[in-house]
């Protein structure tokens, strides 16, 4: 259905799904700069320990992102094939 394609070859004025997440990573960047982790990374003593600090940032960050958009694209999928049945309690 295409609900999982981040680009084509569209103009970006016709591609809603991309133009909405630019434009909402802006506004979320702007509202919310930093977060308890990044503040760790930039507060280290040492070179070393704010490399250290990224990777495990990224080491758990980039899989719960990504868990994230799979519970959203398999609920998508769920209601798909759900059937659409009236509520027991109109009886």
């Amino acid at each position: 259905m295409g609900k999982l394609q981040a680009w084509t070859s569209r103009p970006i004025r016709s591609d809603a799904t991309l133009l909405s997440g630019l434009l909402g990573g802006l506004f979320l960047q702007l509202s919310y700069s930093d977060d308890q982790s990044q503040v760790h990374v930039t507060s280290a003593r040492a070179l070393r320990e704010g490399r250290l600090g990224l990777m495990f940032n990224a080491m758990f960050k980039i899989p719960m992102q990504f868990c994230i958009v799979m519970l959203g694209a398999m609920l998508f999928v769920f209601y798909q094939f759900q059937p659409n049945t009236p509520s027991s309690s109109s009886n």
